[in-house]
């Protein structure tokens, strides 16, 4: 189990973000004061989310200050959406799946990230295994641990490796 969901998020990190993380999916942040913000998260770095927004522009926000992100429907969308960045079936994620595992080298890397810390605190979260066993990805690219993973520096070599 744990070996197939880092192959997994490997593979949906690298099948649906090798543009930006959400591309144009608006997603809606709470904030612990119970501010409501719609927008497009653009990145995560060292605690500091970035948002774009259609009325606030381009904003940056604490981690500590949010207290969930989701994305939201497509009937729940108050903007007309592009094309989705994440795959409406498997077809990418699999290609991708097949090419790592005819790599030995990529699969070595893989397997190295069962003993990262922060691996290893995303795979212990019942939220994530519970999105992963659903298939639901837009959870998994909602949760602030698999996002936090996208700044990780062996998931970054990993991906600069599939995407050549």
């Amino acid at each position: 189990m744990k070996k197939h969901l880092i192959i997994y998020l490997v593979c949906l990190f690298f099948g649906t973000l090798c543009g930006s993380v959400f591309g144009d999916d608006l997603s809606e942040i709470v904030l612990n004061d119970g501010t409501t913000i719609y927008g497009e998260v653009v990145s995560l770095s060292n605690g500091i989310y970035t948002l774009k927004t259609d009325h606030l522009g381009i904003i940056e926000i604490g981690k500590s200050k949010i207290r969930s992100i989701r994305l939201k429907a497509d009937s729940e969308t108050k903007q007309t959406q592009t094309a989705p960045s994440l795959p409406q079936n498997m077809t990418d994620i699999q290609a991708i799946q097949k090419k790592i595992s005819e790599d030995p080298e990529l699969m070595k890397s893989i397997r190295s990230l069962q003993d990262d810390p922060q691996v290893q605190k995303a795979m212990q979260d019942p939220k994530v295994i519970e999105a992963f066993n659903a298939g639901d990805l837009g959870a998994l690219m909602a949760d602030p641990k698999i996002l936090e993973l996208l700044n990780n520096p062996k998931i970054n070599d990993i991906q600069k490796k599939v995407i050549k």
